[in-house]
């Protein structure tokens, strides 16, 4: 009898809560004179500065403290621009000038994250674009390779159910990686909660050759 080949592939989702929540930022302001808003964008990102730093003190050798809320923010130069604007039936062009600063802000502490979000929204001069949340570095990695070792068990145990049927020990003789995926799943009210890496493997098996 010529030897058992089956060919599966394995996969695994892995589910842990969200480590760090981004915060993305922007003091912004228009009007018809650029000092003026230059000067509010300024003053606004100033305050920004002072929040962010006062919530992230740092240790000797510059790293965040165990229980400092932020880990690390950084941020863009003042921004301005301007355009015309034609008024409306008229011939008439009144210029607009618009200035702008962007932070992003990493938060340990989703409790004060909210309260600092609560407080910002506020400010006449503050704008909240966009919070992301995100696994650290060393969990992502240790998730990783569990999440493949998880995709190979799977597909051992699919190709077993296979070969029992018909009464055949098989051996897996070659592996593709098919690579994983790393992201958010979950409903929207709890994806700060919830992060997803997969697995992904396709396996071959053989039986051995009756001799």
């Amino acid at each position: 009898m010529a030897p058992l080949s089956v060919t599966v592939t394995g996969s695994s989702t892995i589910t842990r809560e969200a480590e760090r929540g981004i915060l993305r930022v922007s003091a912004k302001a228009e009007g018809p004179e650029k000092e003026p808003v230059s000067q509010a964008v300024t003053s606004a990102s100033s305050e920004l500065h002072r929040m962010f730093t006062e919530l992230s003190p740092k240790t000797e050798v510059g790293a965040a403290t165990a229980d400092a809320p932020i880990t690390v923010f950084s941020s863009t130069m003042l921004r301005t621009w301007h355009f015309d604007l034609k008024e409306s039936k008229s011939e008439k062009k009144t210029r607009v000038h618009n200035a702008s600063s962007s932070y992003s802000v990493t938060f340990r502490n989703f409790a004060k994250l909210g309260e600092v979000i609560g407080q910002l929204m506020m400010h006449p001069h503050v704008s909240i674009d966009k919070v992301e949340w995100k696994l650290t570095d060393i969990t992502i990695k240790s998730l990783h390779s569990e999440s493949r070792k998880l995709a190979m068990q799977n597909a051992i145990e699919k190709a077993n159910d296979y070969a029992g049927v018909v009464k055949q020990n098989v051996f897996a003789r070659e592996i593709n990686d098919s690579g994983y995926f790393s992201g958010a799943m979950a409903q929207q009210q709890q994806q700060q909660q919830q992060q997803v890496p997969r697995g992904h493997v396709t396996v071959k098996f053989e039986s051995e050759p009756e001799m």
